[in-house]
């Protein structure tokens, strides 16, 4: 992303932060736009926290982040101390932010497969040449910038990554939404006029930009990209 488009995600998200902090009832719906936002600018961890606190908690009638004059501009003011790497279909209200979940799961996903894929490189080339070992020393670095800081989830693994995923194809299939057809095939929602599928059409355009996947969705449900825009 350009420098100059980060700065004005930046920008927006503290705006609709902002008024969600002022406006309890989120009577504008600005719940929809901030985890676009956040995935926009890379925050997965945040986007999660946001969606998990709105799926516990928001929809059960407890959404309360207190008196507005008590907090100021620009507080984060929904939970930050979540697990990522959890199974959000354990969540009760996770289908109203299938789109989001399946992106983060993605993510994930797709780096897990990376750093095994330069594993296999790096043991096949040592395995060609034993000059090479000194390829292992620089196998945690790249662990650490591909996955991240060594993370304490209990499911913070490939396999348990992938499994969860598998969990949310599941949800997303069953909620009856056309969300995986629009993956595989956006063109007729990028058809469409701008201010009707404005947030589909940019959450399609992240899982563009996610190699795997179409490739993940083809083999979960087939290659029929047939469907309605109602989402």
């Amino acid at each position: 992303m350009k420098r100059k488009h980060s700065f004005i995600y930046e920008k927006c998200l503290l705006h609709y932060v902002e008024l969600l902090r002022l406006i309890h009832g989120d009577t504008s719906e600005t719940r929809e736009i901030v985890p676009i936002l956040l995935l926009k600018l890379n925050r997965d961890e945040e986007c999660h926290n946001f969606l998990k606190w709105w799926c516990t908690s928001a929809p059960l009638e407890r959404y309360d982040w207190g008196d507005p004059l008590e907090s100021k501009e620009g507080d984060w003011v929904c939970p930050t101390d979540q697990d990522m790497y959890e199974n959000p279909t354990m969540f009760e209200f996770h289908q109203e932010h299938l789109f989001e979940f399946l992106c983060i799961r993605l993510r994930i996903v797709s780096r897990f497969r990376l750093m095994e894929a330069v594993e296999i490189r790096i043991n096949d080339a040592i395995s060609d040449c034993e000059k090479l070992n000194h390829l292992l020393d620089i196998l945690p670095s790249l662990n650490k910038i591909i996955l991240g800081e060594k993370n304490s989830s209990k499911n913070f693994s490939a396999d348990k990554q992938e499994e969860i995923l598998q969990d949310i194809l599941v949800s997303v299939k069953q909620s009856g939404k056309s969300i995986l057809s629009s993956i595989l095939n956006p063109e007729p929602v990028f058809s469409c006029p701008a201010y009707a599928v404005f947030p589909l059409k940019t959450l399609l355009g992240l899982f563009s930009s996610i190699s795997i996947a179409k490739d993940i969705i083809t083999a979960f449900c087939g290659i029929d990209t047939t469907y309605d825009v109602k989402f």
